[in-house]
Order: C-alpha cells, then structure tokens, then sequence
C-alpha cells in the first residue's frame, strides 16, 4: 500500500480518570503542549459539573491551534467542557467557513452548534461506535484521499470530516494524528 503522511494541526483531548471515576480533561495541541482544561481539585469559578476548568489556558493554546494549517485540522473534541468558551465556539466556526479539511470529534445530538456544523454542506460525518470504530480509520484515510483529490480540481474544496462519537478511546485520537492518505 503507497501511503504518505498527512500534515496535521489541532487540539486532542483526553480524558483523566483514576480507573473508576473521570477526574476531568487534558487538551493536547498536536506535536506540542498539554494543558489540564479541567479537574476536581481545579480551582475556579467556572465549573462543569464537578470540575474546576481553565478556558484561560485552554483558549490561550487552543484557539491557535485550530486556526488550521497544511493538511488537516483536529478538533478533538467539540465536547460541552471545550464548547463553554465563546471564543473557542467562534474559532471552530470560523475553521468551518474556511477552505480546508477538518476532523472533528463530537458526542451525538448534544449541542445545537455541532447540529448546525454537522448539516453543513460538505460535511460528511462518520457514526462511532462499538460496532463502526474498527472500520474508522479506513474510512477516513478514504474521505481524507477523496478530499485532498478534490481540492485539486475546485477552488471551494472545503471536505470537512465530523465524527459523531458514541465514545472514543485514546488508541483512535493516536490514529487521528497520524492518519495516512
């Protein structure tokens, strides 16, 4: 098989947990920093549940990394903690009027603002669950290669990928990084 790496940029996040509770968030920027963008013992006014967060930091690092680059832009995950920042909401919404090729991460029918992303057009989006996460990186290699063949031939070649995760596990965000097309 003829594969080559595709230039990556974004955000992946991940979940903390103790093996019994979930503690709170990481955000990874691809090939850089992690921050904590929430705990229990995170001390702050603004709180999701249980949790602490820090949409200070998280904007700080975040919103640059999706501002998109070469190749694809992750956005792991549009999930309520990431979508509390008004600023993040705009950079994703801005990401998605722009020409390039987006993969993002997002739980099913939570939010009114990934409803609208993901009936855009242009938008493909991908189901997760126990029974499709096998065949996903498969899938998205071949809407990746269809996409960057698209781009070639049109101007407005905005192919923008947006999973509806049932969950996601560590081992899939690592495939998302370094997805080959």
């Amino acid at each position: 098989m003829n594969t080559s790496w595709v230039a990556a940029s974004g955000i992946l996040s991940s979940e903390i947990d103790d093996h019994r509770h979930s503690l709170g968030l990481t955000v990874e920027i691809v090939g850089g920093r992690t921050c904590e963008l929430a705990h229990t013992s995170m001390d702050s006014k603004t709180r999701f549940e249980t949790w602490g967060v820090d949409l200070e930091t998280f904007e700080r690092l975040a919103i640059p990394a999706i501002q998109g680059g070469r190749g694809v832009t992750i956005v792991d995950e549009l999930g309520p903690v990431q979508l509390m920042s008004t600023r993040f909401r705009e950079g994703v919404a801005s990401l998605f009027l722009r020409p390039g090729l987006v993969l993002a991460t997002a739980p099913q029918n939570f939010d009114p603002f990934v409803d609208h992303l993901k009936h855009m057009d242009g938008v493909t989006t991908l189901p997760v669950n126990f029974h499709t996460r096998d065949e996903l990186a498969k899938n998205l290699v071949s809407l990746l290669q269809g996409a960057m063949a698209a781009r070639q031939v049109t101007s407005n070649w905005m192919r923008s990928i947006l999973s509806t995760i049932g969950f996601i596990d560590v081992s899939m965000t690592a495939t998302w990084a370094g997805c080959s097309a």
